[in-house]
């Protein structure tokens, strides 16, 4: 039986490598739209003609330019971002086998079989498909704002600045930008991509008894702030069916809704955890709080 010190490292370590691996999906996908934005806006400025006070020229002259740089810009998303999603959720491999590390080193025996597989490329199609329908639609976005332009005579400078605000934002504030919602989706992919995973393993296990592990800020939920790092069984986690803020779906699965960073982690009932050392407090006690966040403070929460 593993002693509470070294399951507070072990799951430690694991939540370290999922915040870890947040960060750097978010990078890598931020990089991808950056550049991205750069290219797209060189090619709009190479290929559309302006008068002296760089506005369109309308579409006797600009129609036929537009159309080809639609066709380079649905090929430059495809080669710039279609590659770094398909990087991102490449890389859930490593998530799988980090699962499968840290239950050996809590001497829990498991491996992946075939359906294991099979569900893990199911979600790795989807998740890849999710990242690219944020990029469908800033290209959609982007695509109308440049006919519009043309239609309307727009100066470039507000073409440029519709460019921008699908995309990063940089050059106009207004809405919510691609890169936005992609890296808000990094997180919850990588996240329910580990919880589904690791769900499905602790069924298999025979494991029913579940830490809510994660690290408590200021914006933390009330629904996490009032579970994270206690002890919980399968069946009293499928009671709480009411509806609250920022959920999405079953708790076993969605855990505190959108860009929520805890997870579910299976333990034997019989192991002495660090969810035992003061389950009879209150979560919302400043002393609690401030373990749950010195525990984990170089991660981060939602």
């Amino acid at each position: 039986m593993p002693s509470r010190s070294k399951i507070s490292r072990v799951l430690d370590e694991q939540n370290r490598f999922l915040m870890l691996s947040v960060k750097e999906d978010q990078a890598a996908l931020l990089e991808a739209i950056e550049e991205l934005e750069r290219r797209i806006l060189r090619m709009a400025q190479r290929r559309l003609e302006v008068d002296g006070a760089e506005k369109l020229l309308g579409p006797k002259v600009n129609l036929k330019q537009a159309q080809q740089l639609h066709e380079e810009l649905v090929r430059e998303f495809e080669s710039k971002y279609g590659k770094a999603a398909k990087s991102v959720v490449k890389g859930y491999t490593e998530v799988a086998e980090e699962i499968l590390s840290s239950w050996s080193d809590l001497g829990i025996a498991a491996k992946y079989t075939g359906l294991d597989r099979d569900m893990m490329d199911t979600l790795r199609t989807s998740y890849y498909d999710e990242f690219m329908k944020f990029g469908k639609a800033a290209e959609q976005t982007m695509v109308r704002a440049m006919y519009d332009a043309v239609a309307g005579q727009s100066g470039f400078d507000a073409l440029e600045q519709a460019i921008s605000a699908a995309l990063t934002g940089k050059l106009a504030k207004n809405g919510r930008p691609m890169s936005t919602y992609a890296g808000m989706f990094a997180n919850d992919a990588t996240m329910n991509f580990h919880n589904s995973v690791t769900l499905k393993k602790a069924a298999d296990a025979g494991m029913d008894v579940f830490i809510y592990y994660g690290n408590v800020m200021a914006t933390t939920r009330p629904f996490c702030s009032e579970r994270v790092m206690k002890k919980f069984t399968r069946k009293e986690i499928d009671s709480w069916t009411f509806p609250w803020a920022g959920k999405s779906g079953p708790a076993m699965t969605h855990r505190g809704g959108y860009n929520c960073r805890h997870h579910w982690v299976p333990v034997r009932p019989e192991w002495d955890t660090p969810a035992d050392e003061e389950d009879s407090k209150p979560m919302t006690s400043v002393g609690r709080m401030g373990k749950c966040i010195q525990r984990v403070r170089s991660s981060e929460g939602e």
